[in-house]
């Protein structure tokens, strides 16, 4: 029971790091399009 709920908690947090990881991407590209 205690690995499937931790298997469950690695699956959530690996989908919100993408996301993070994602916004983060978009940021970026908008500053640099701002820069030129």
């Amino acid at each position: 029971m205690h690995n499937y709920l931790l298997k469950r908690g690695i699956k959530c947090y690996g989908y919100l790091l993408r996301t993070l990881l994602y916004t983060i991407l978009v940021i970026m590209k908008q500053q640099s399009k701002e820069k030129i």
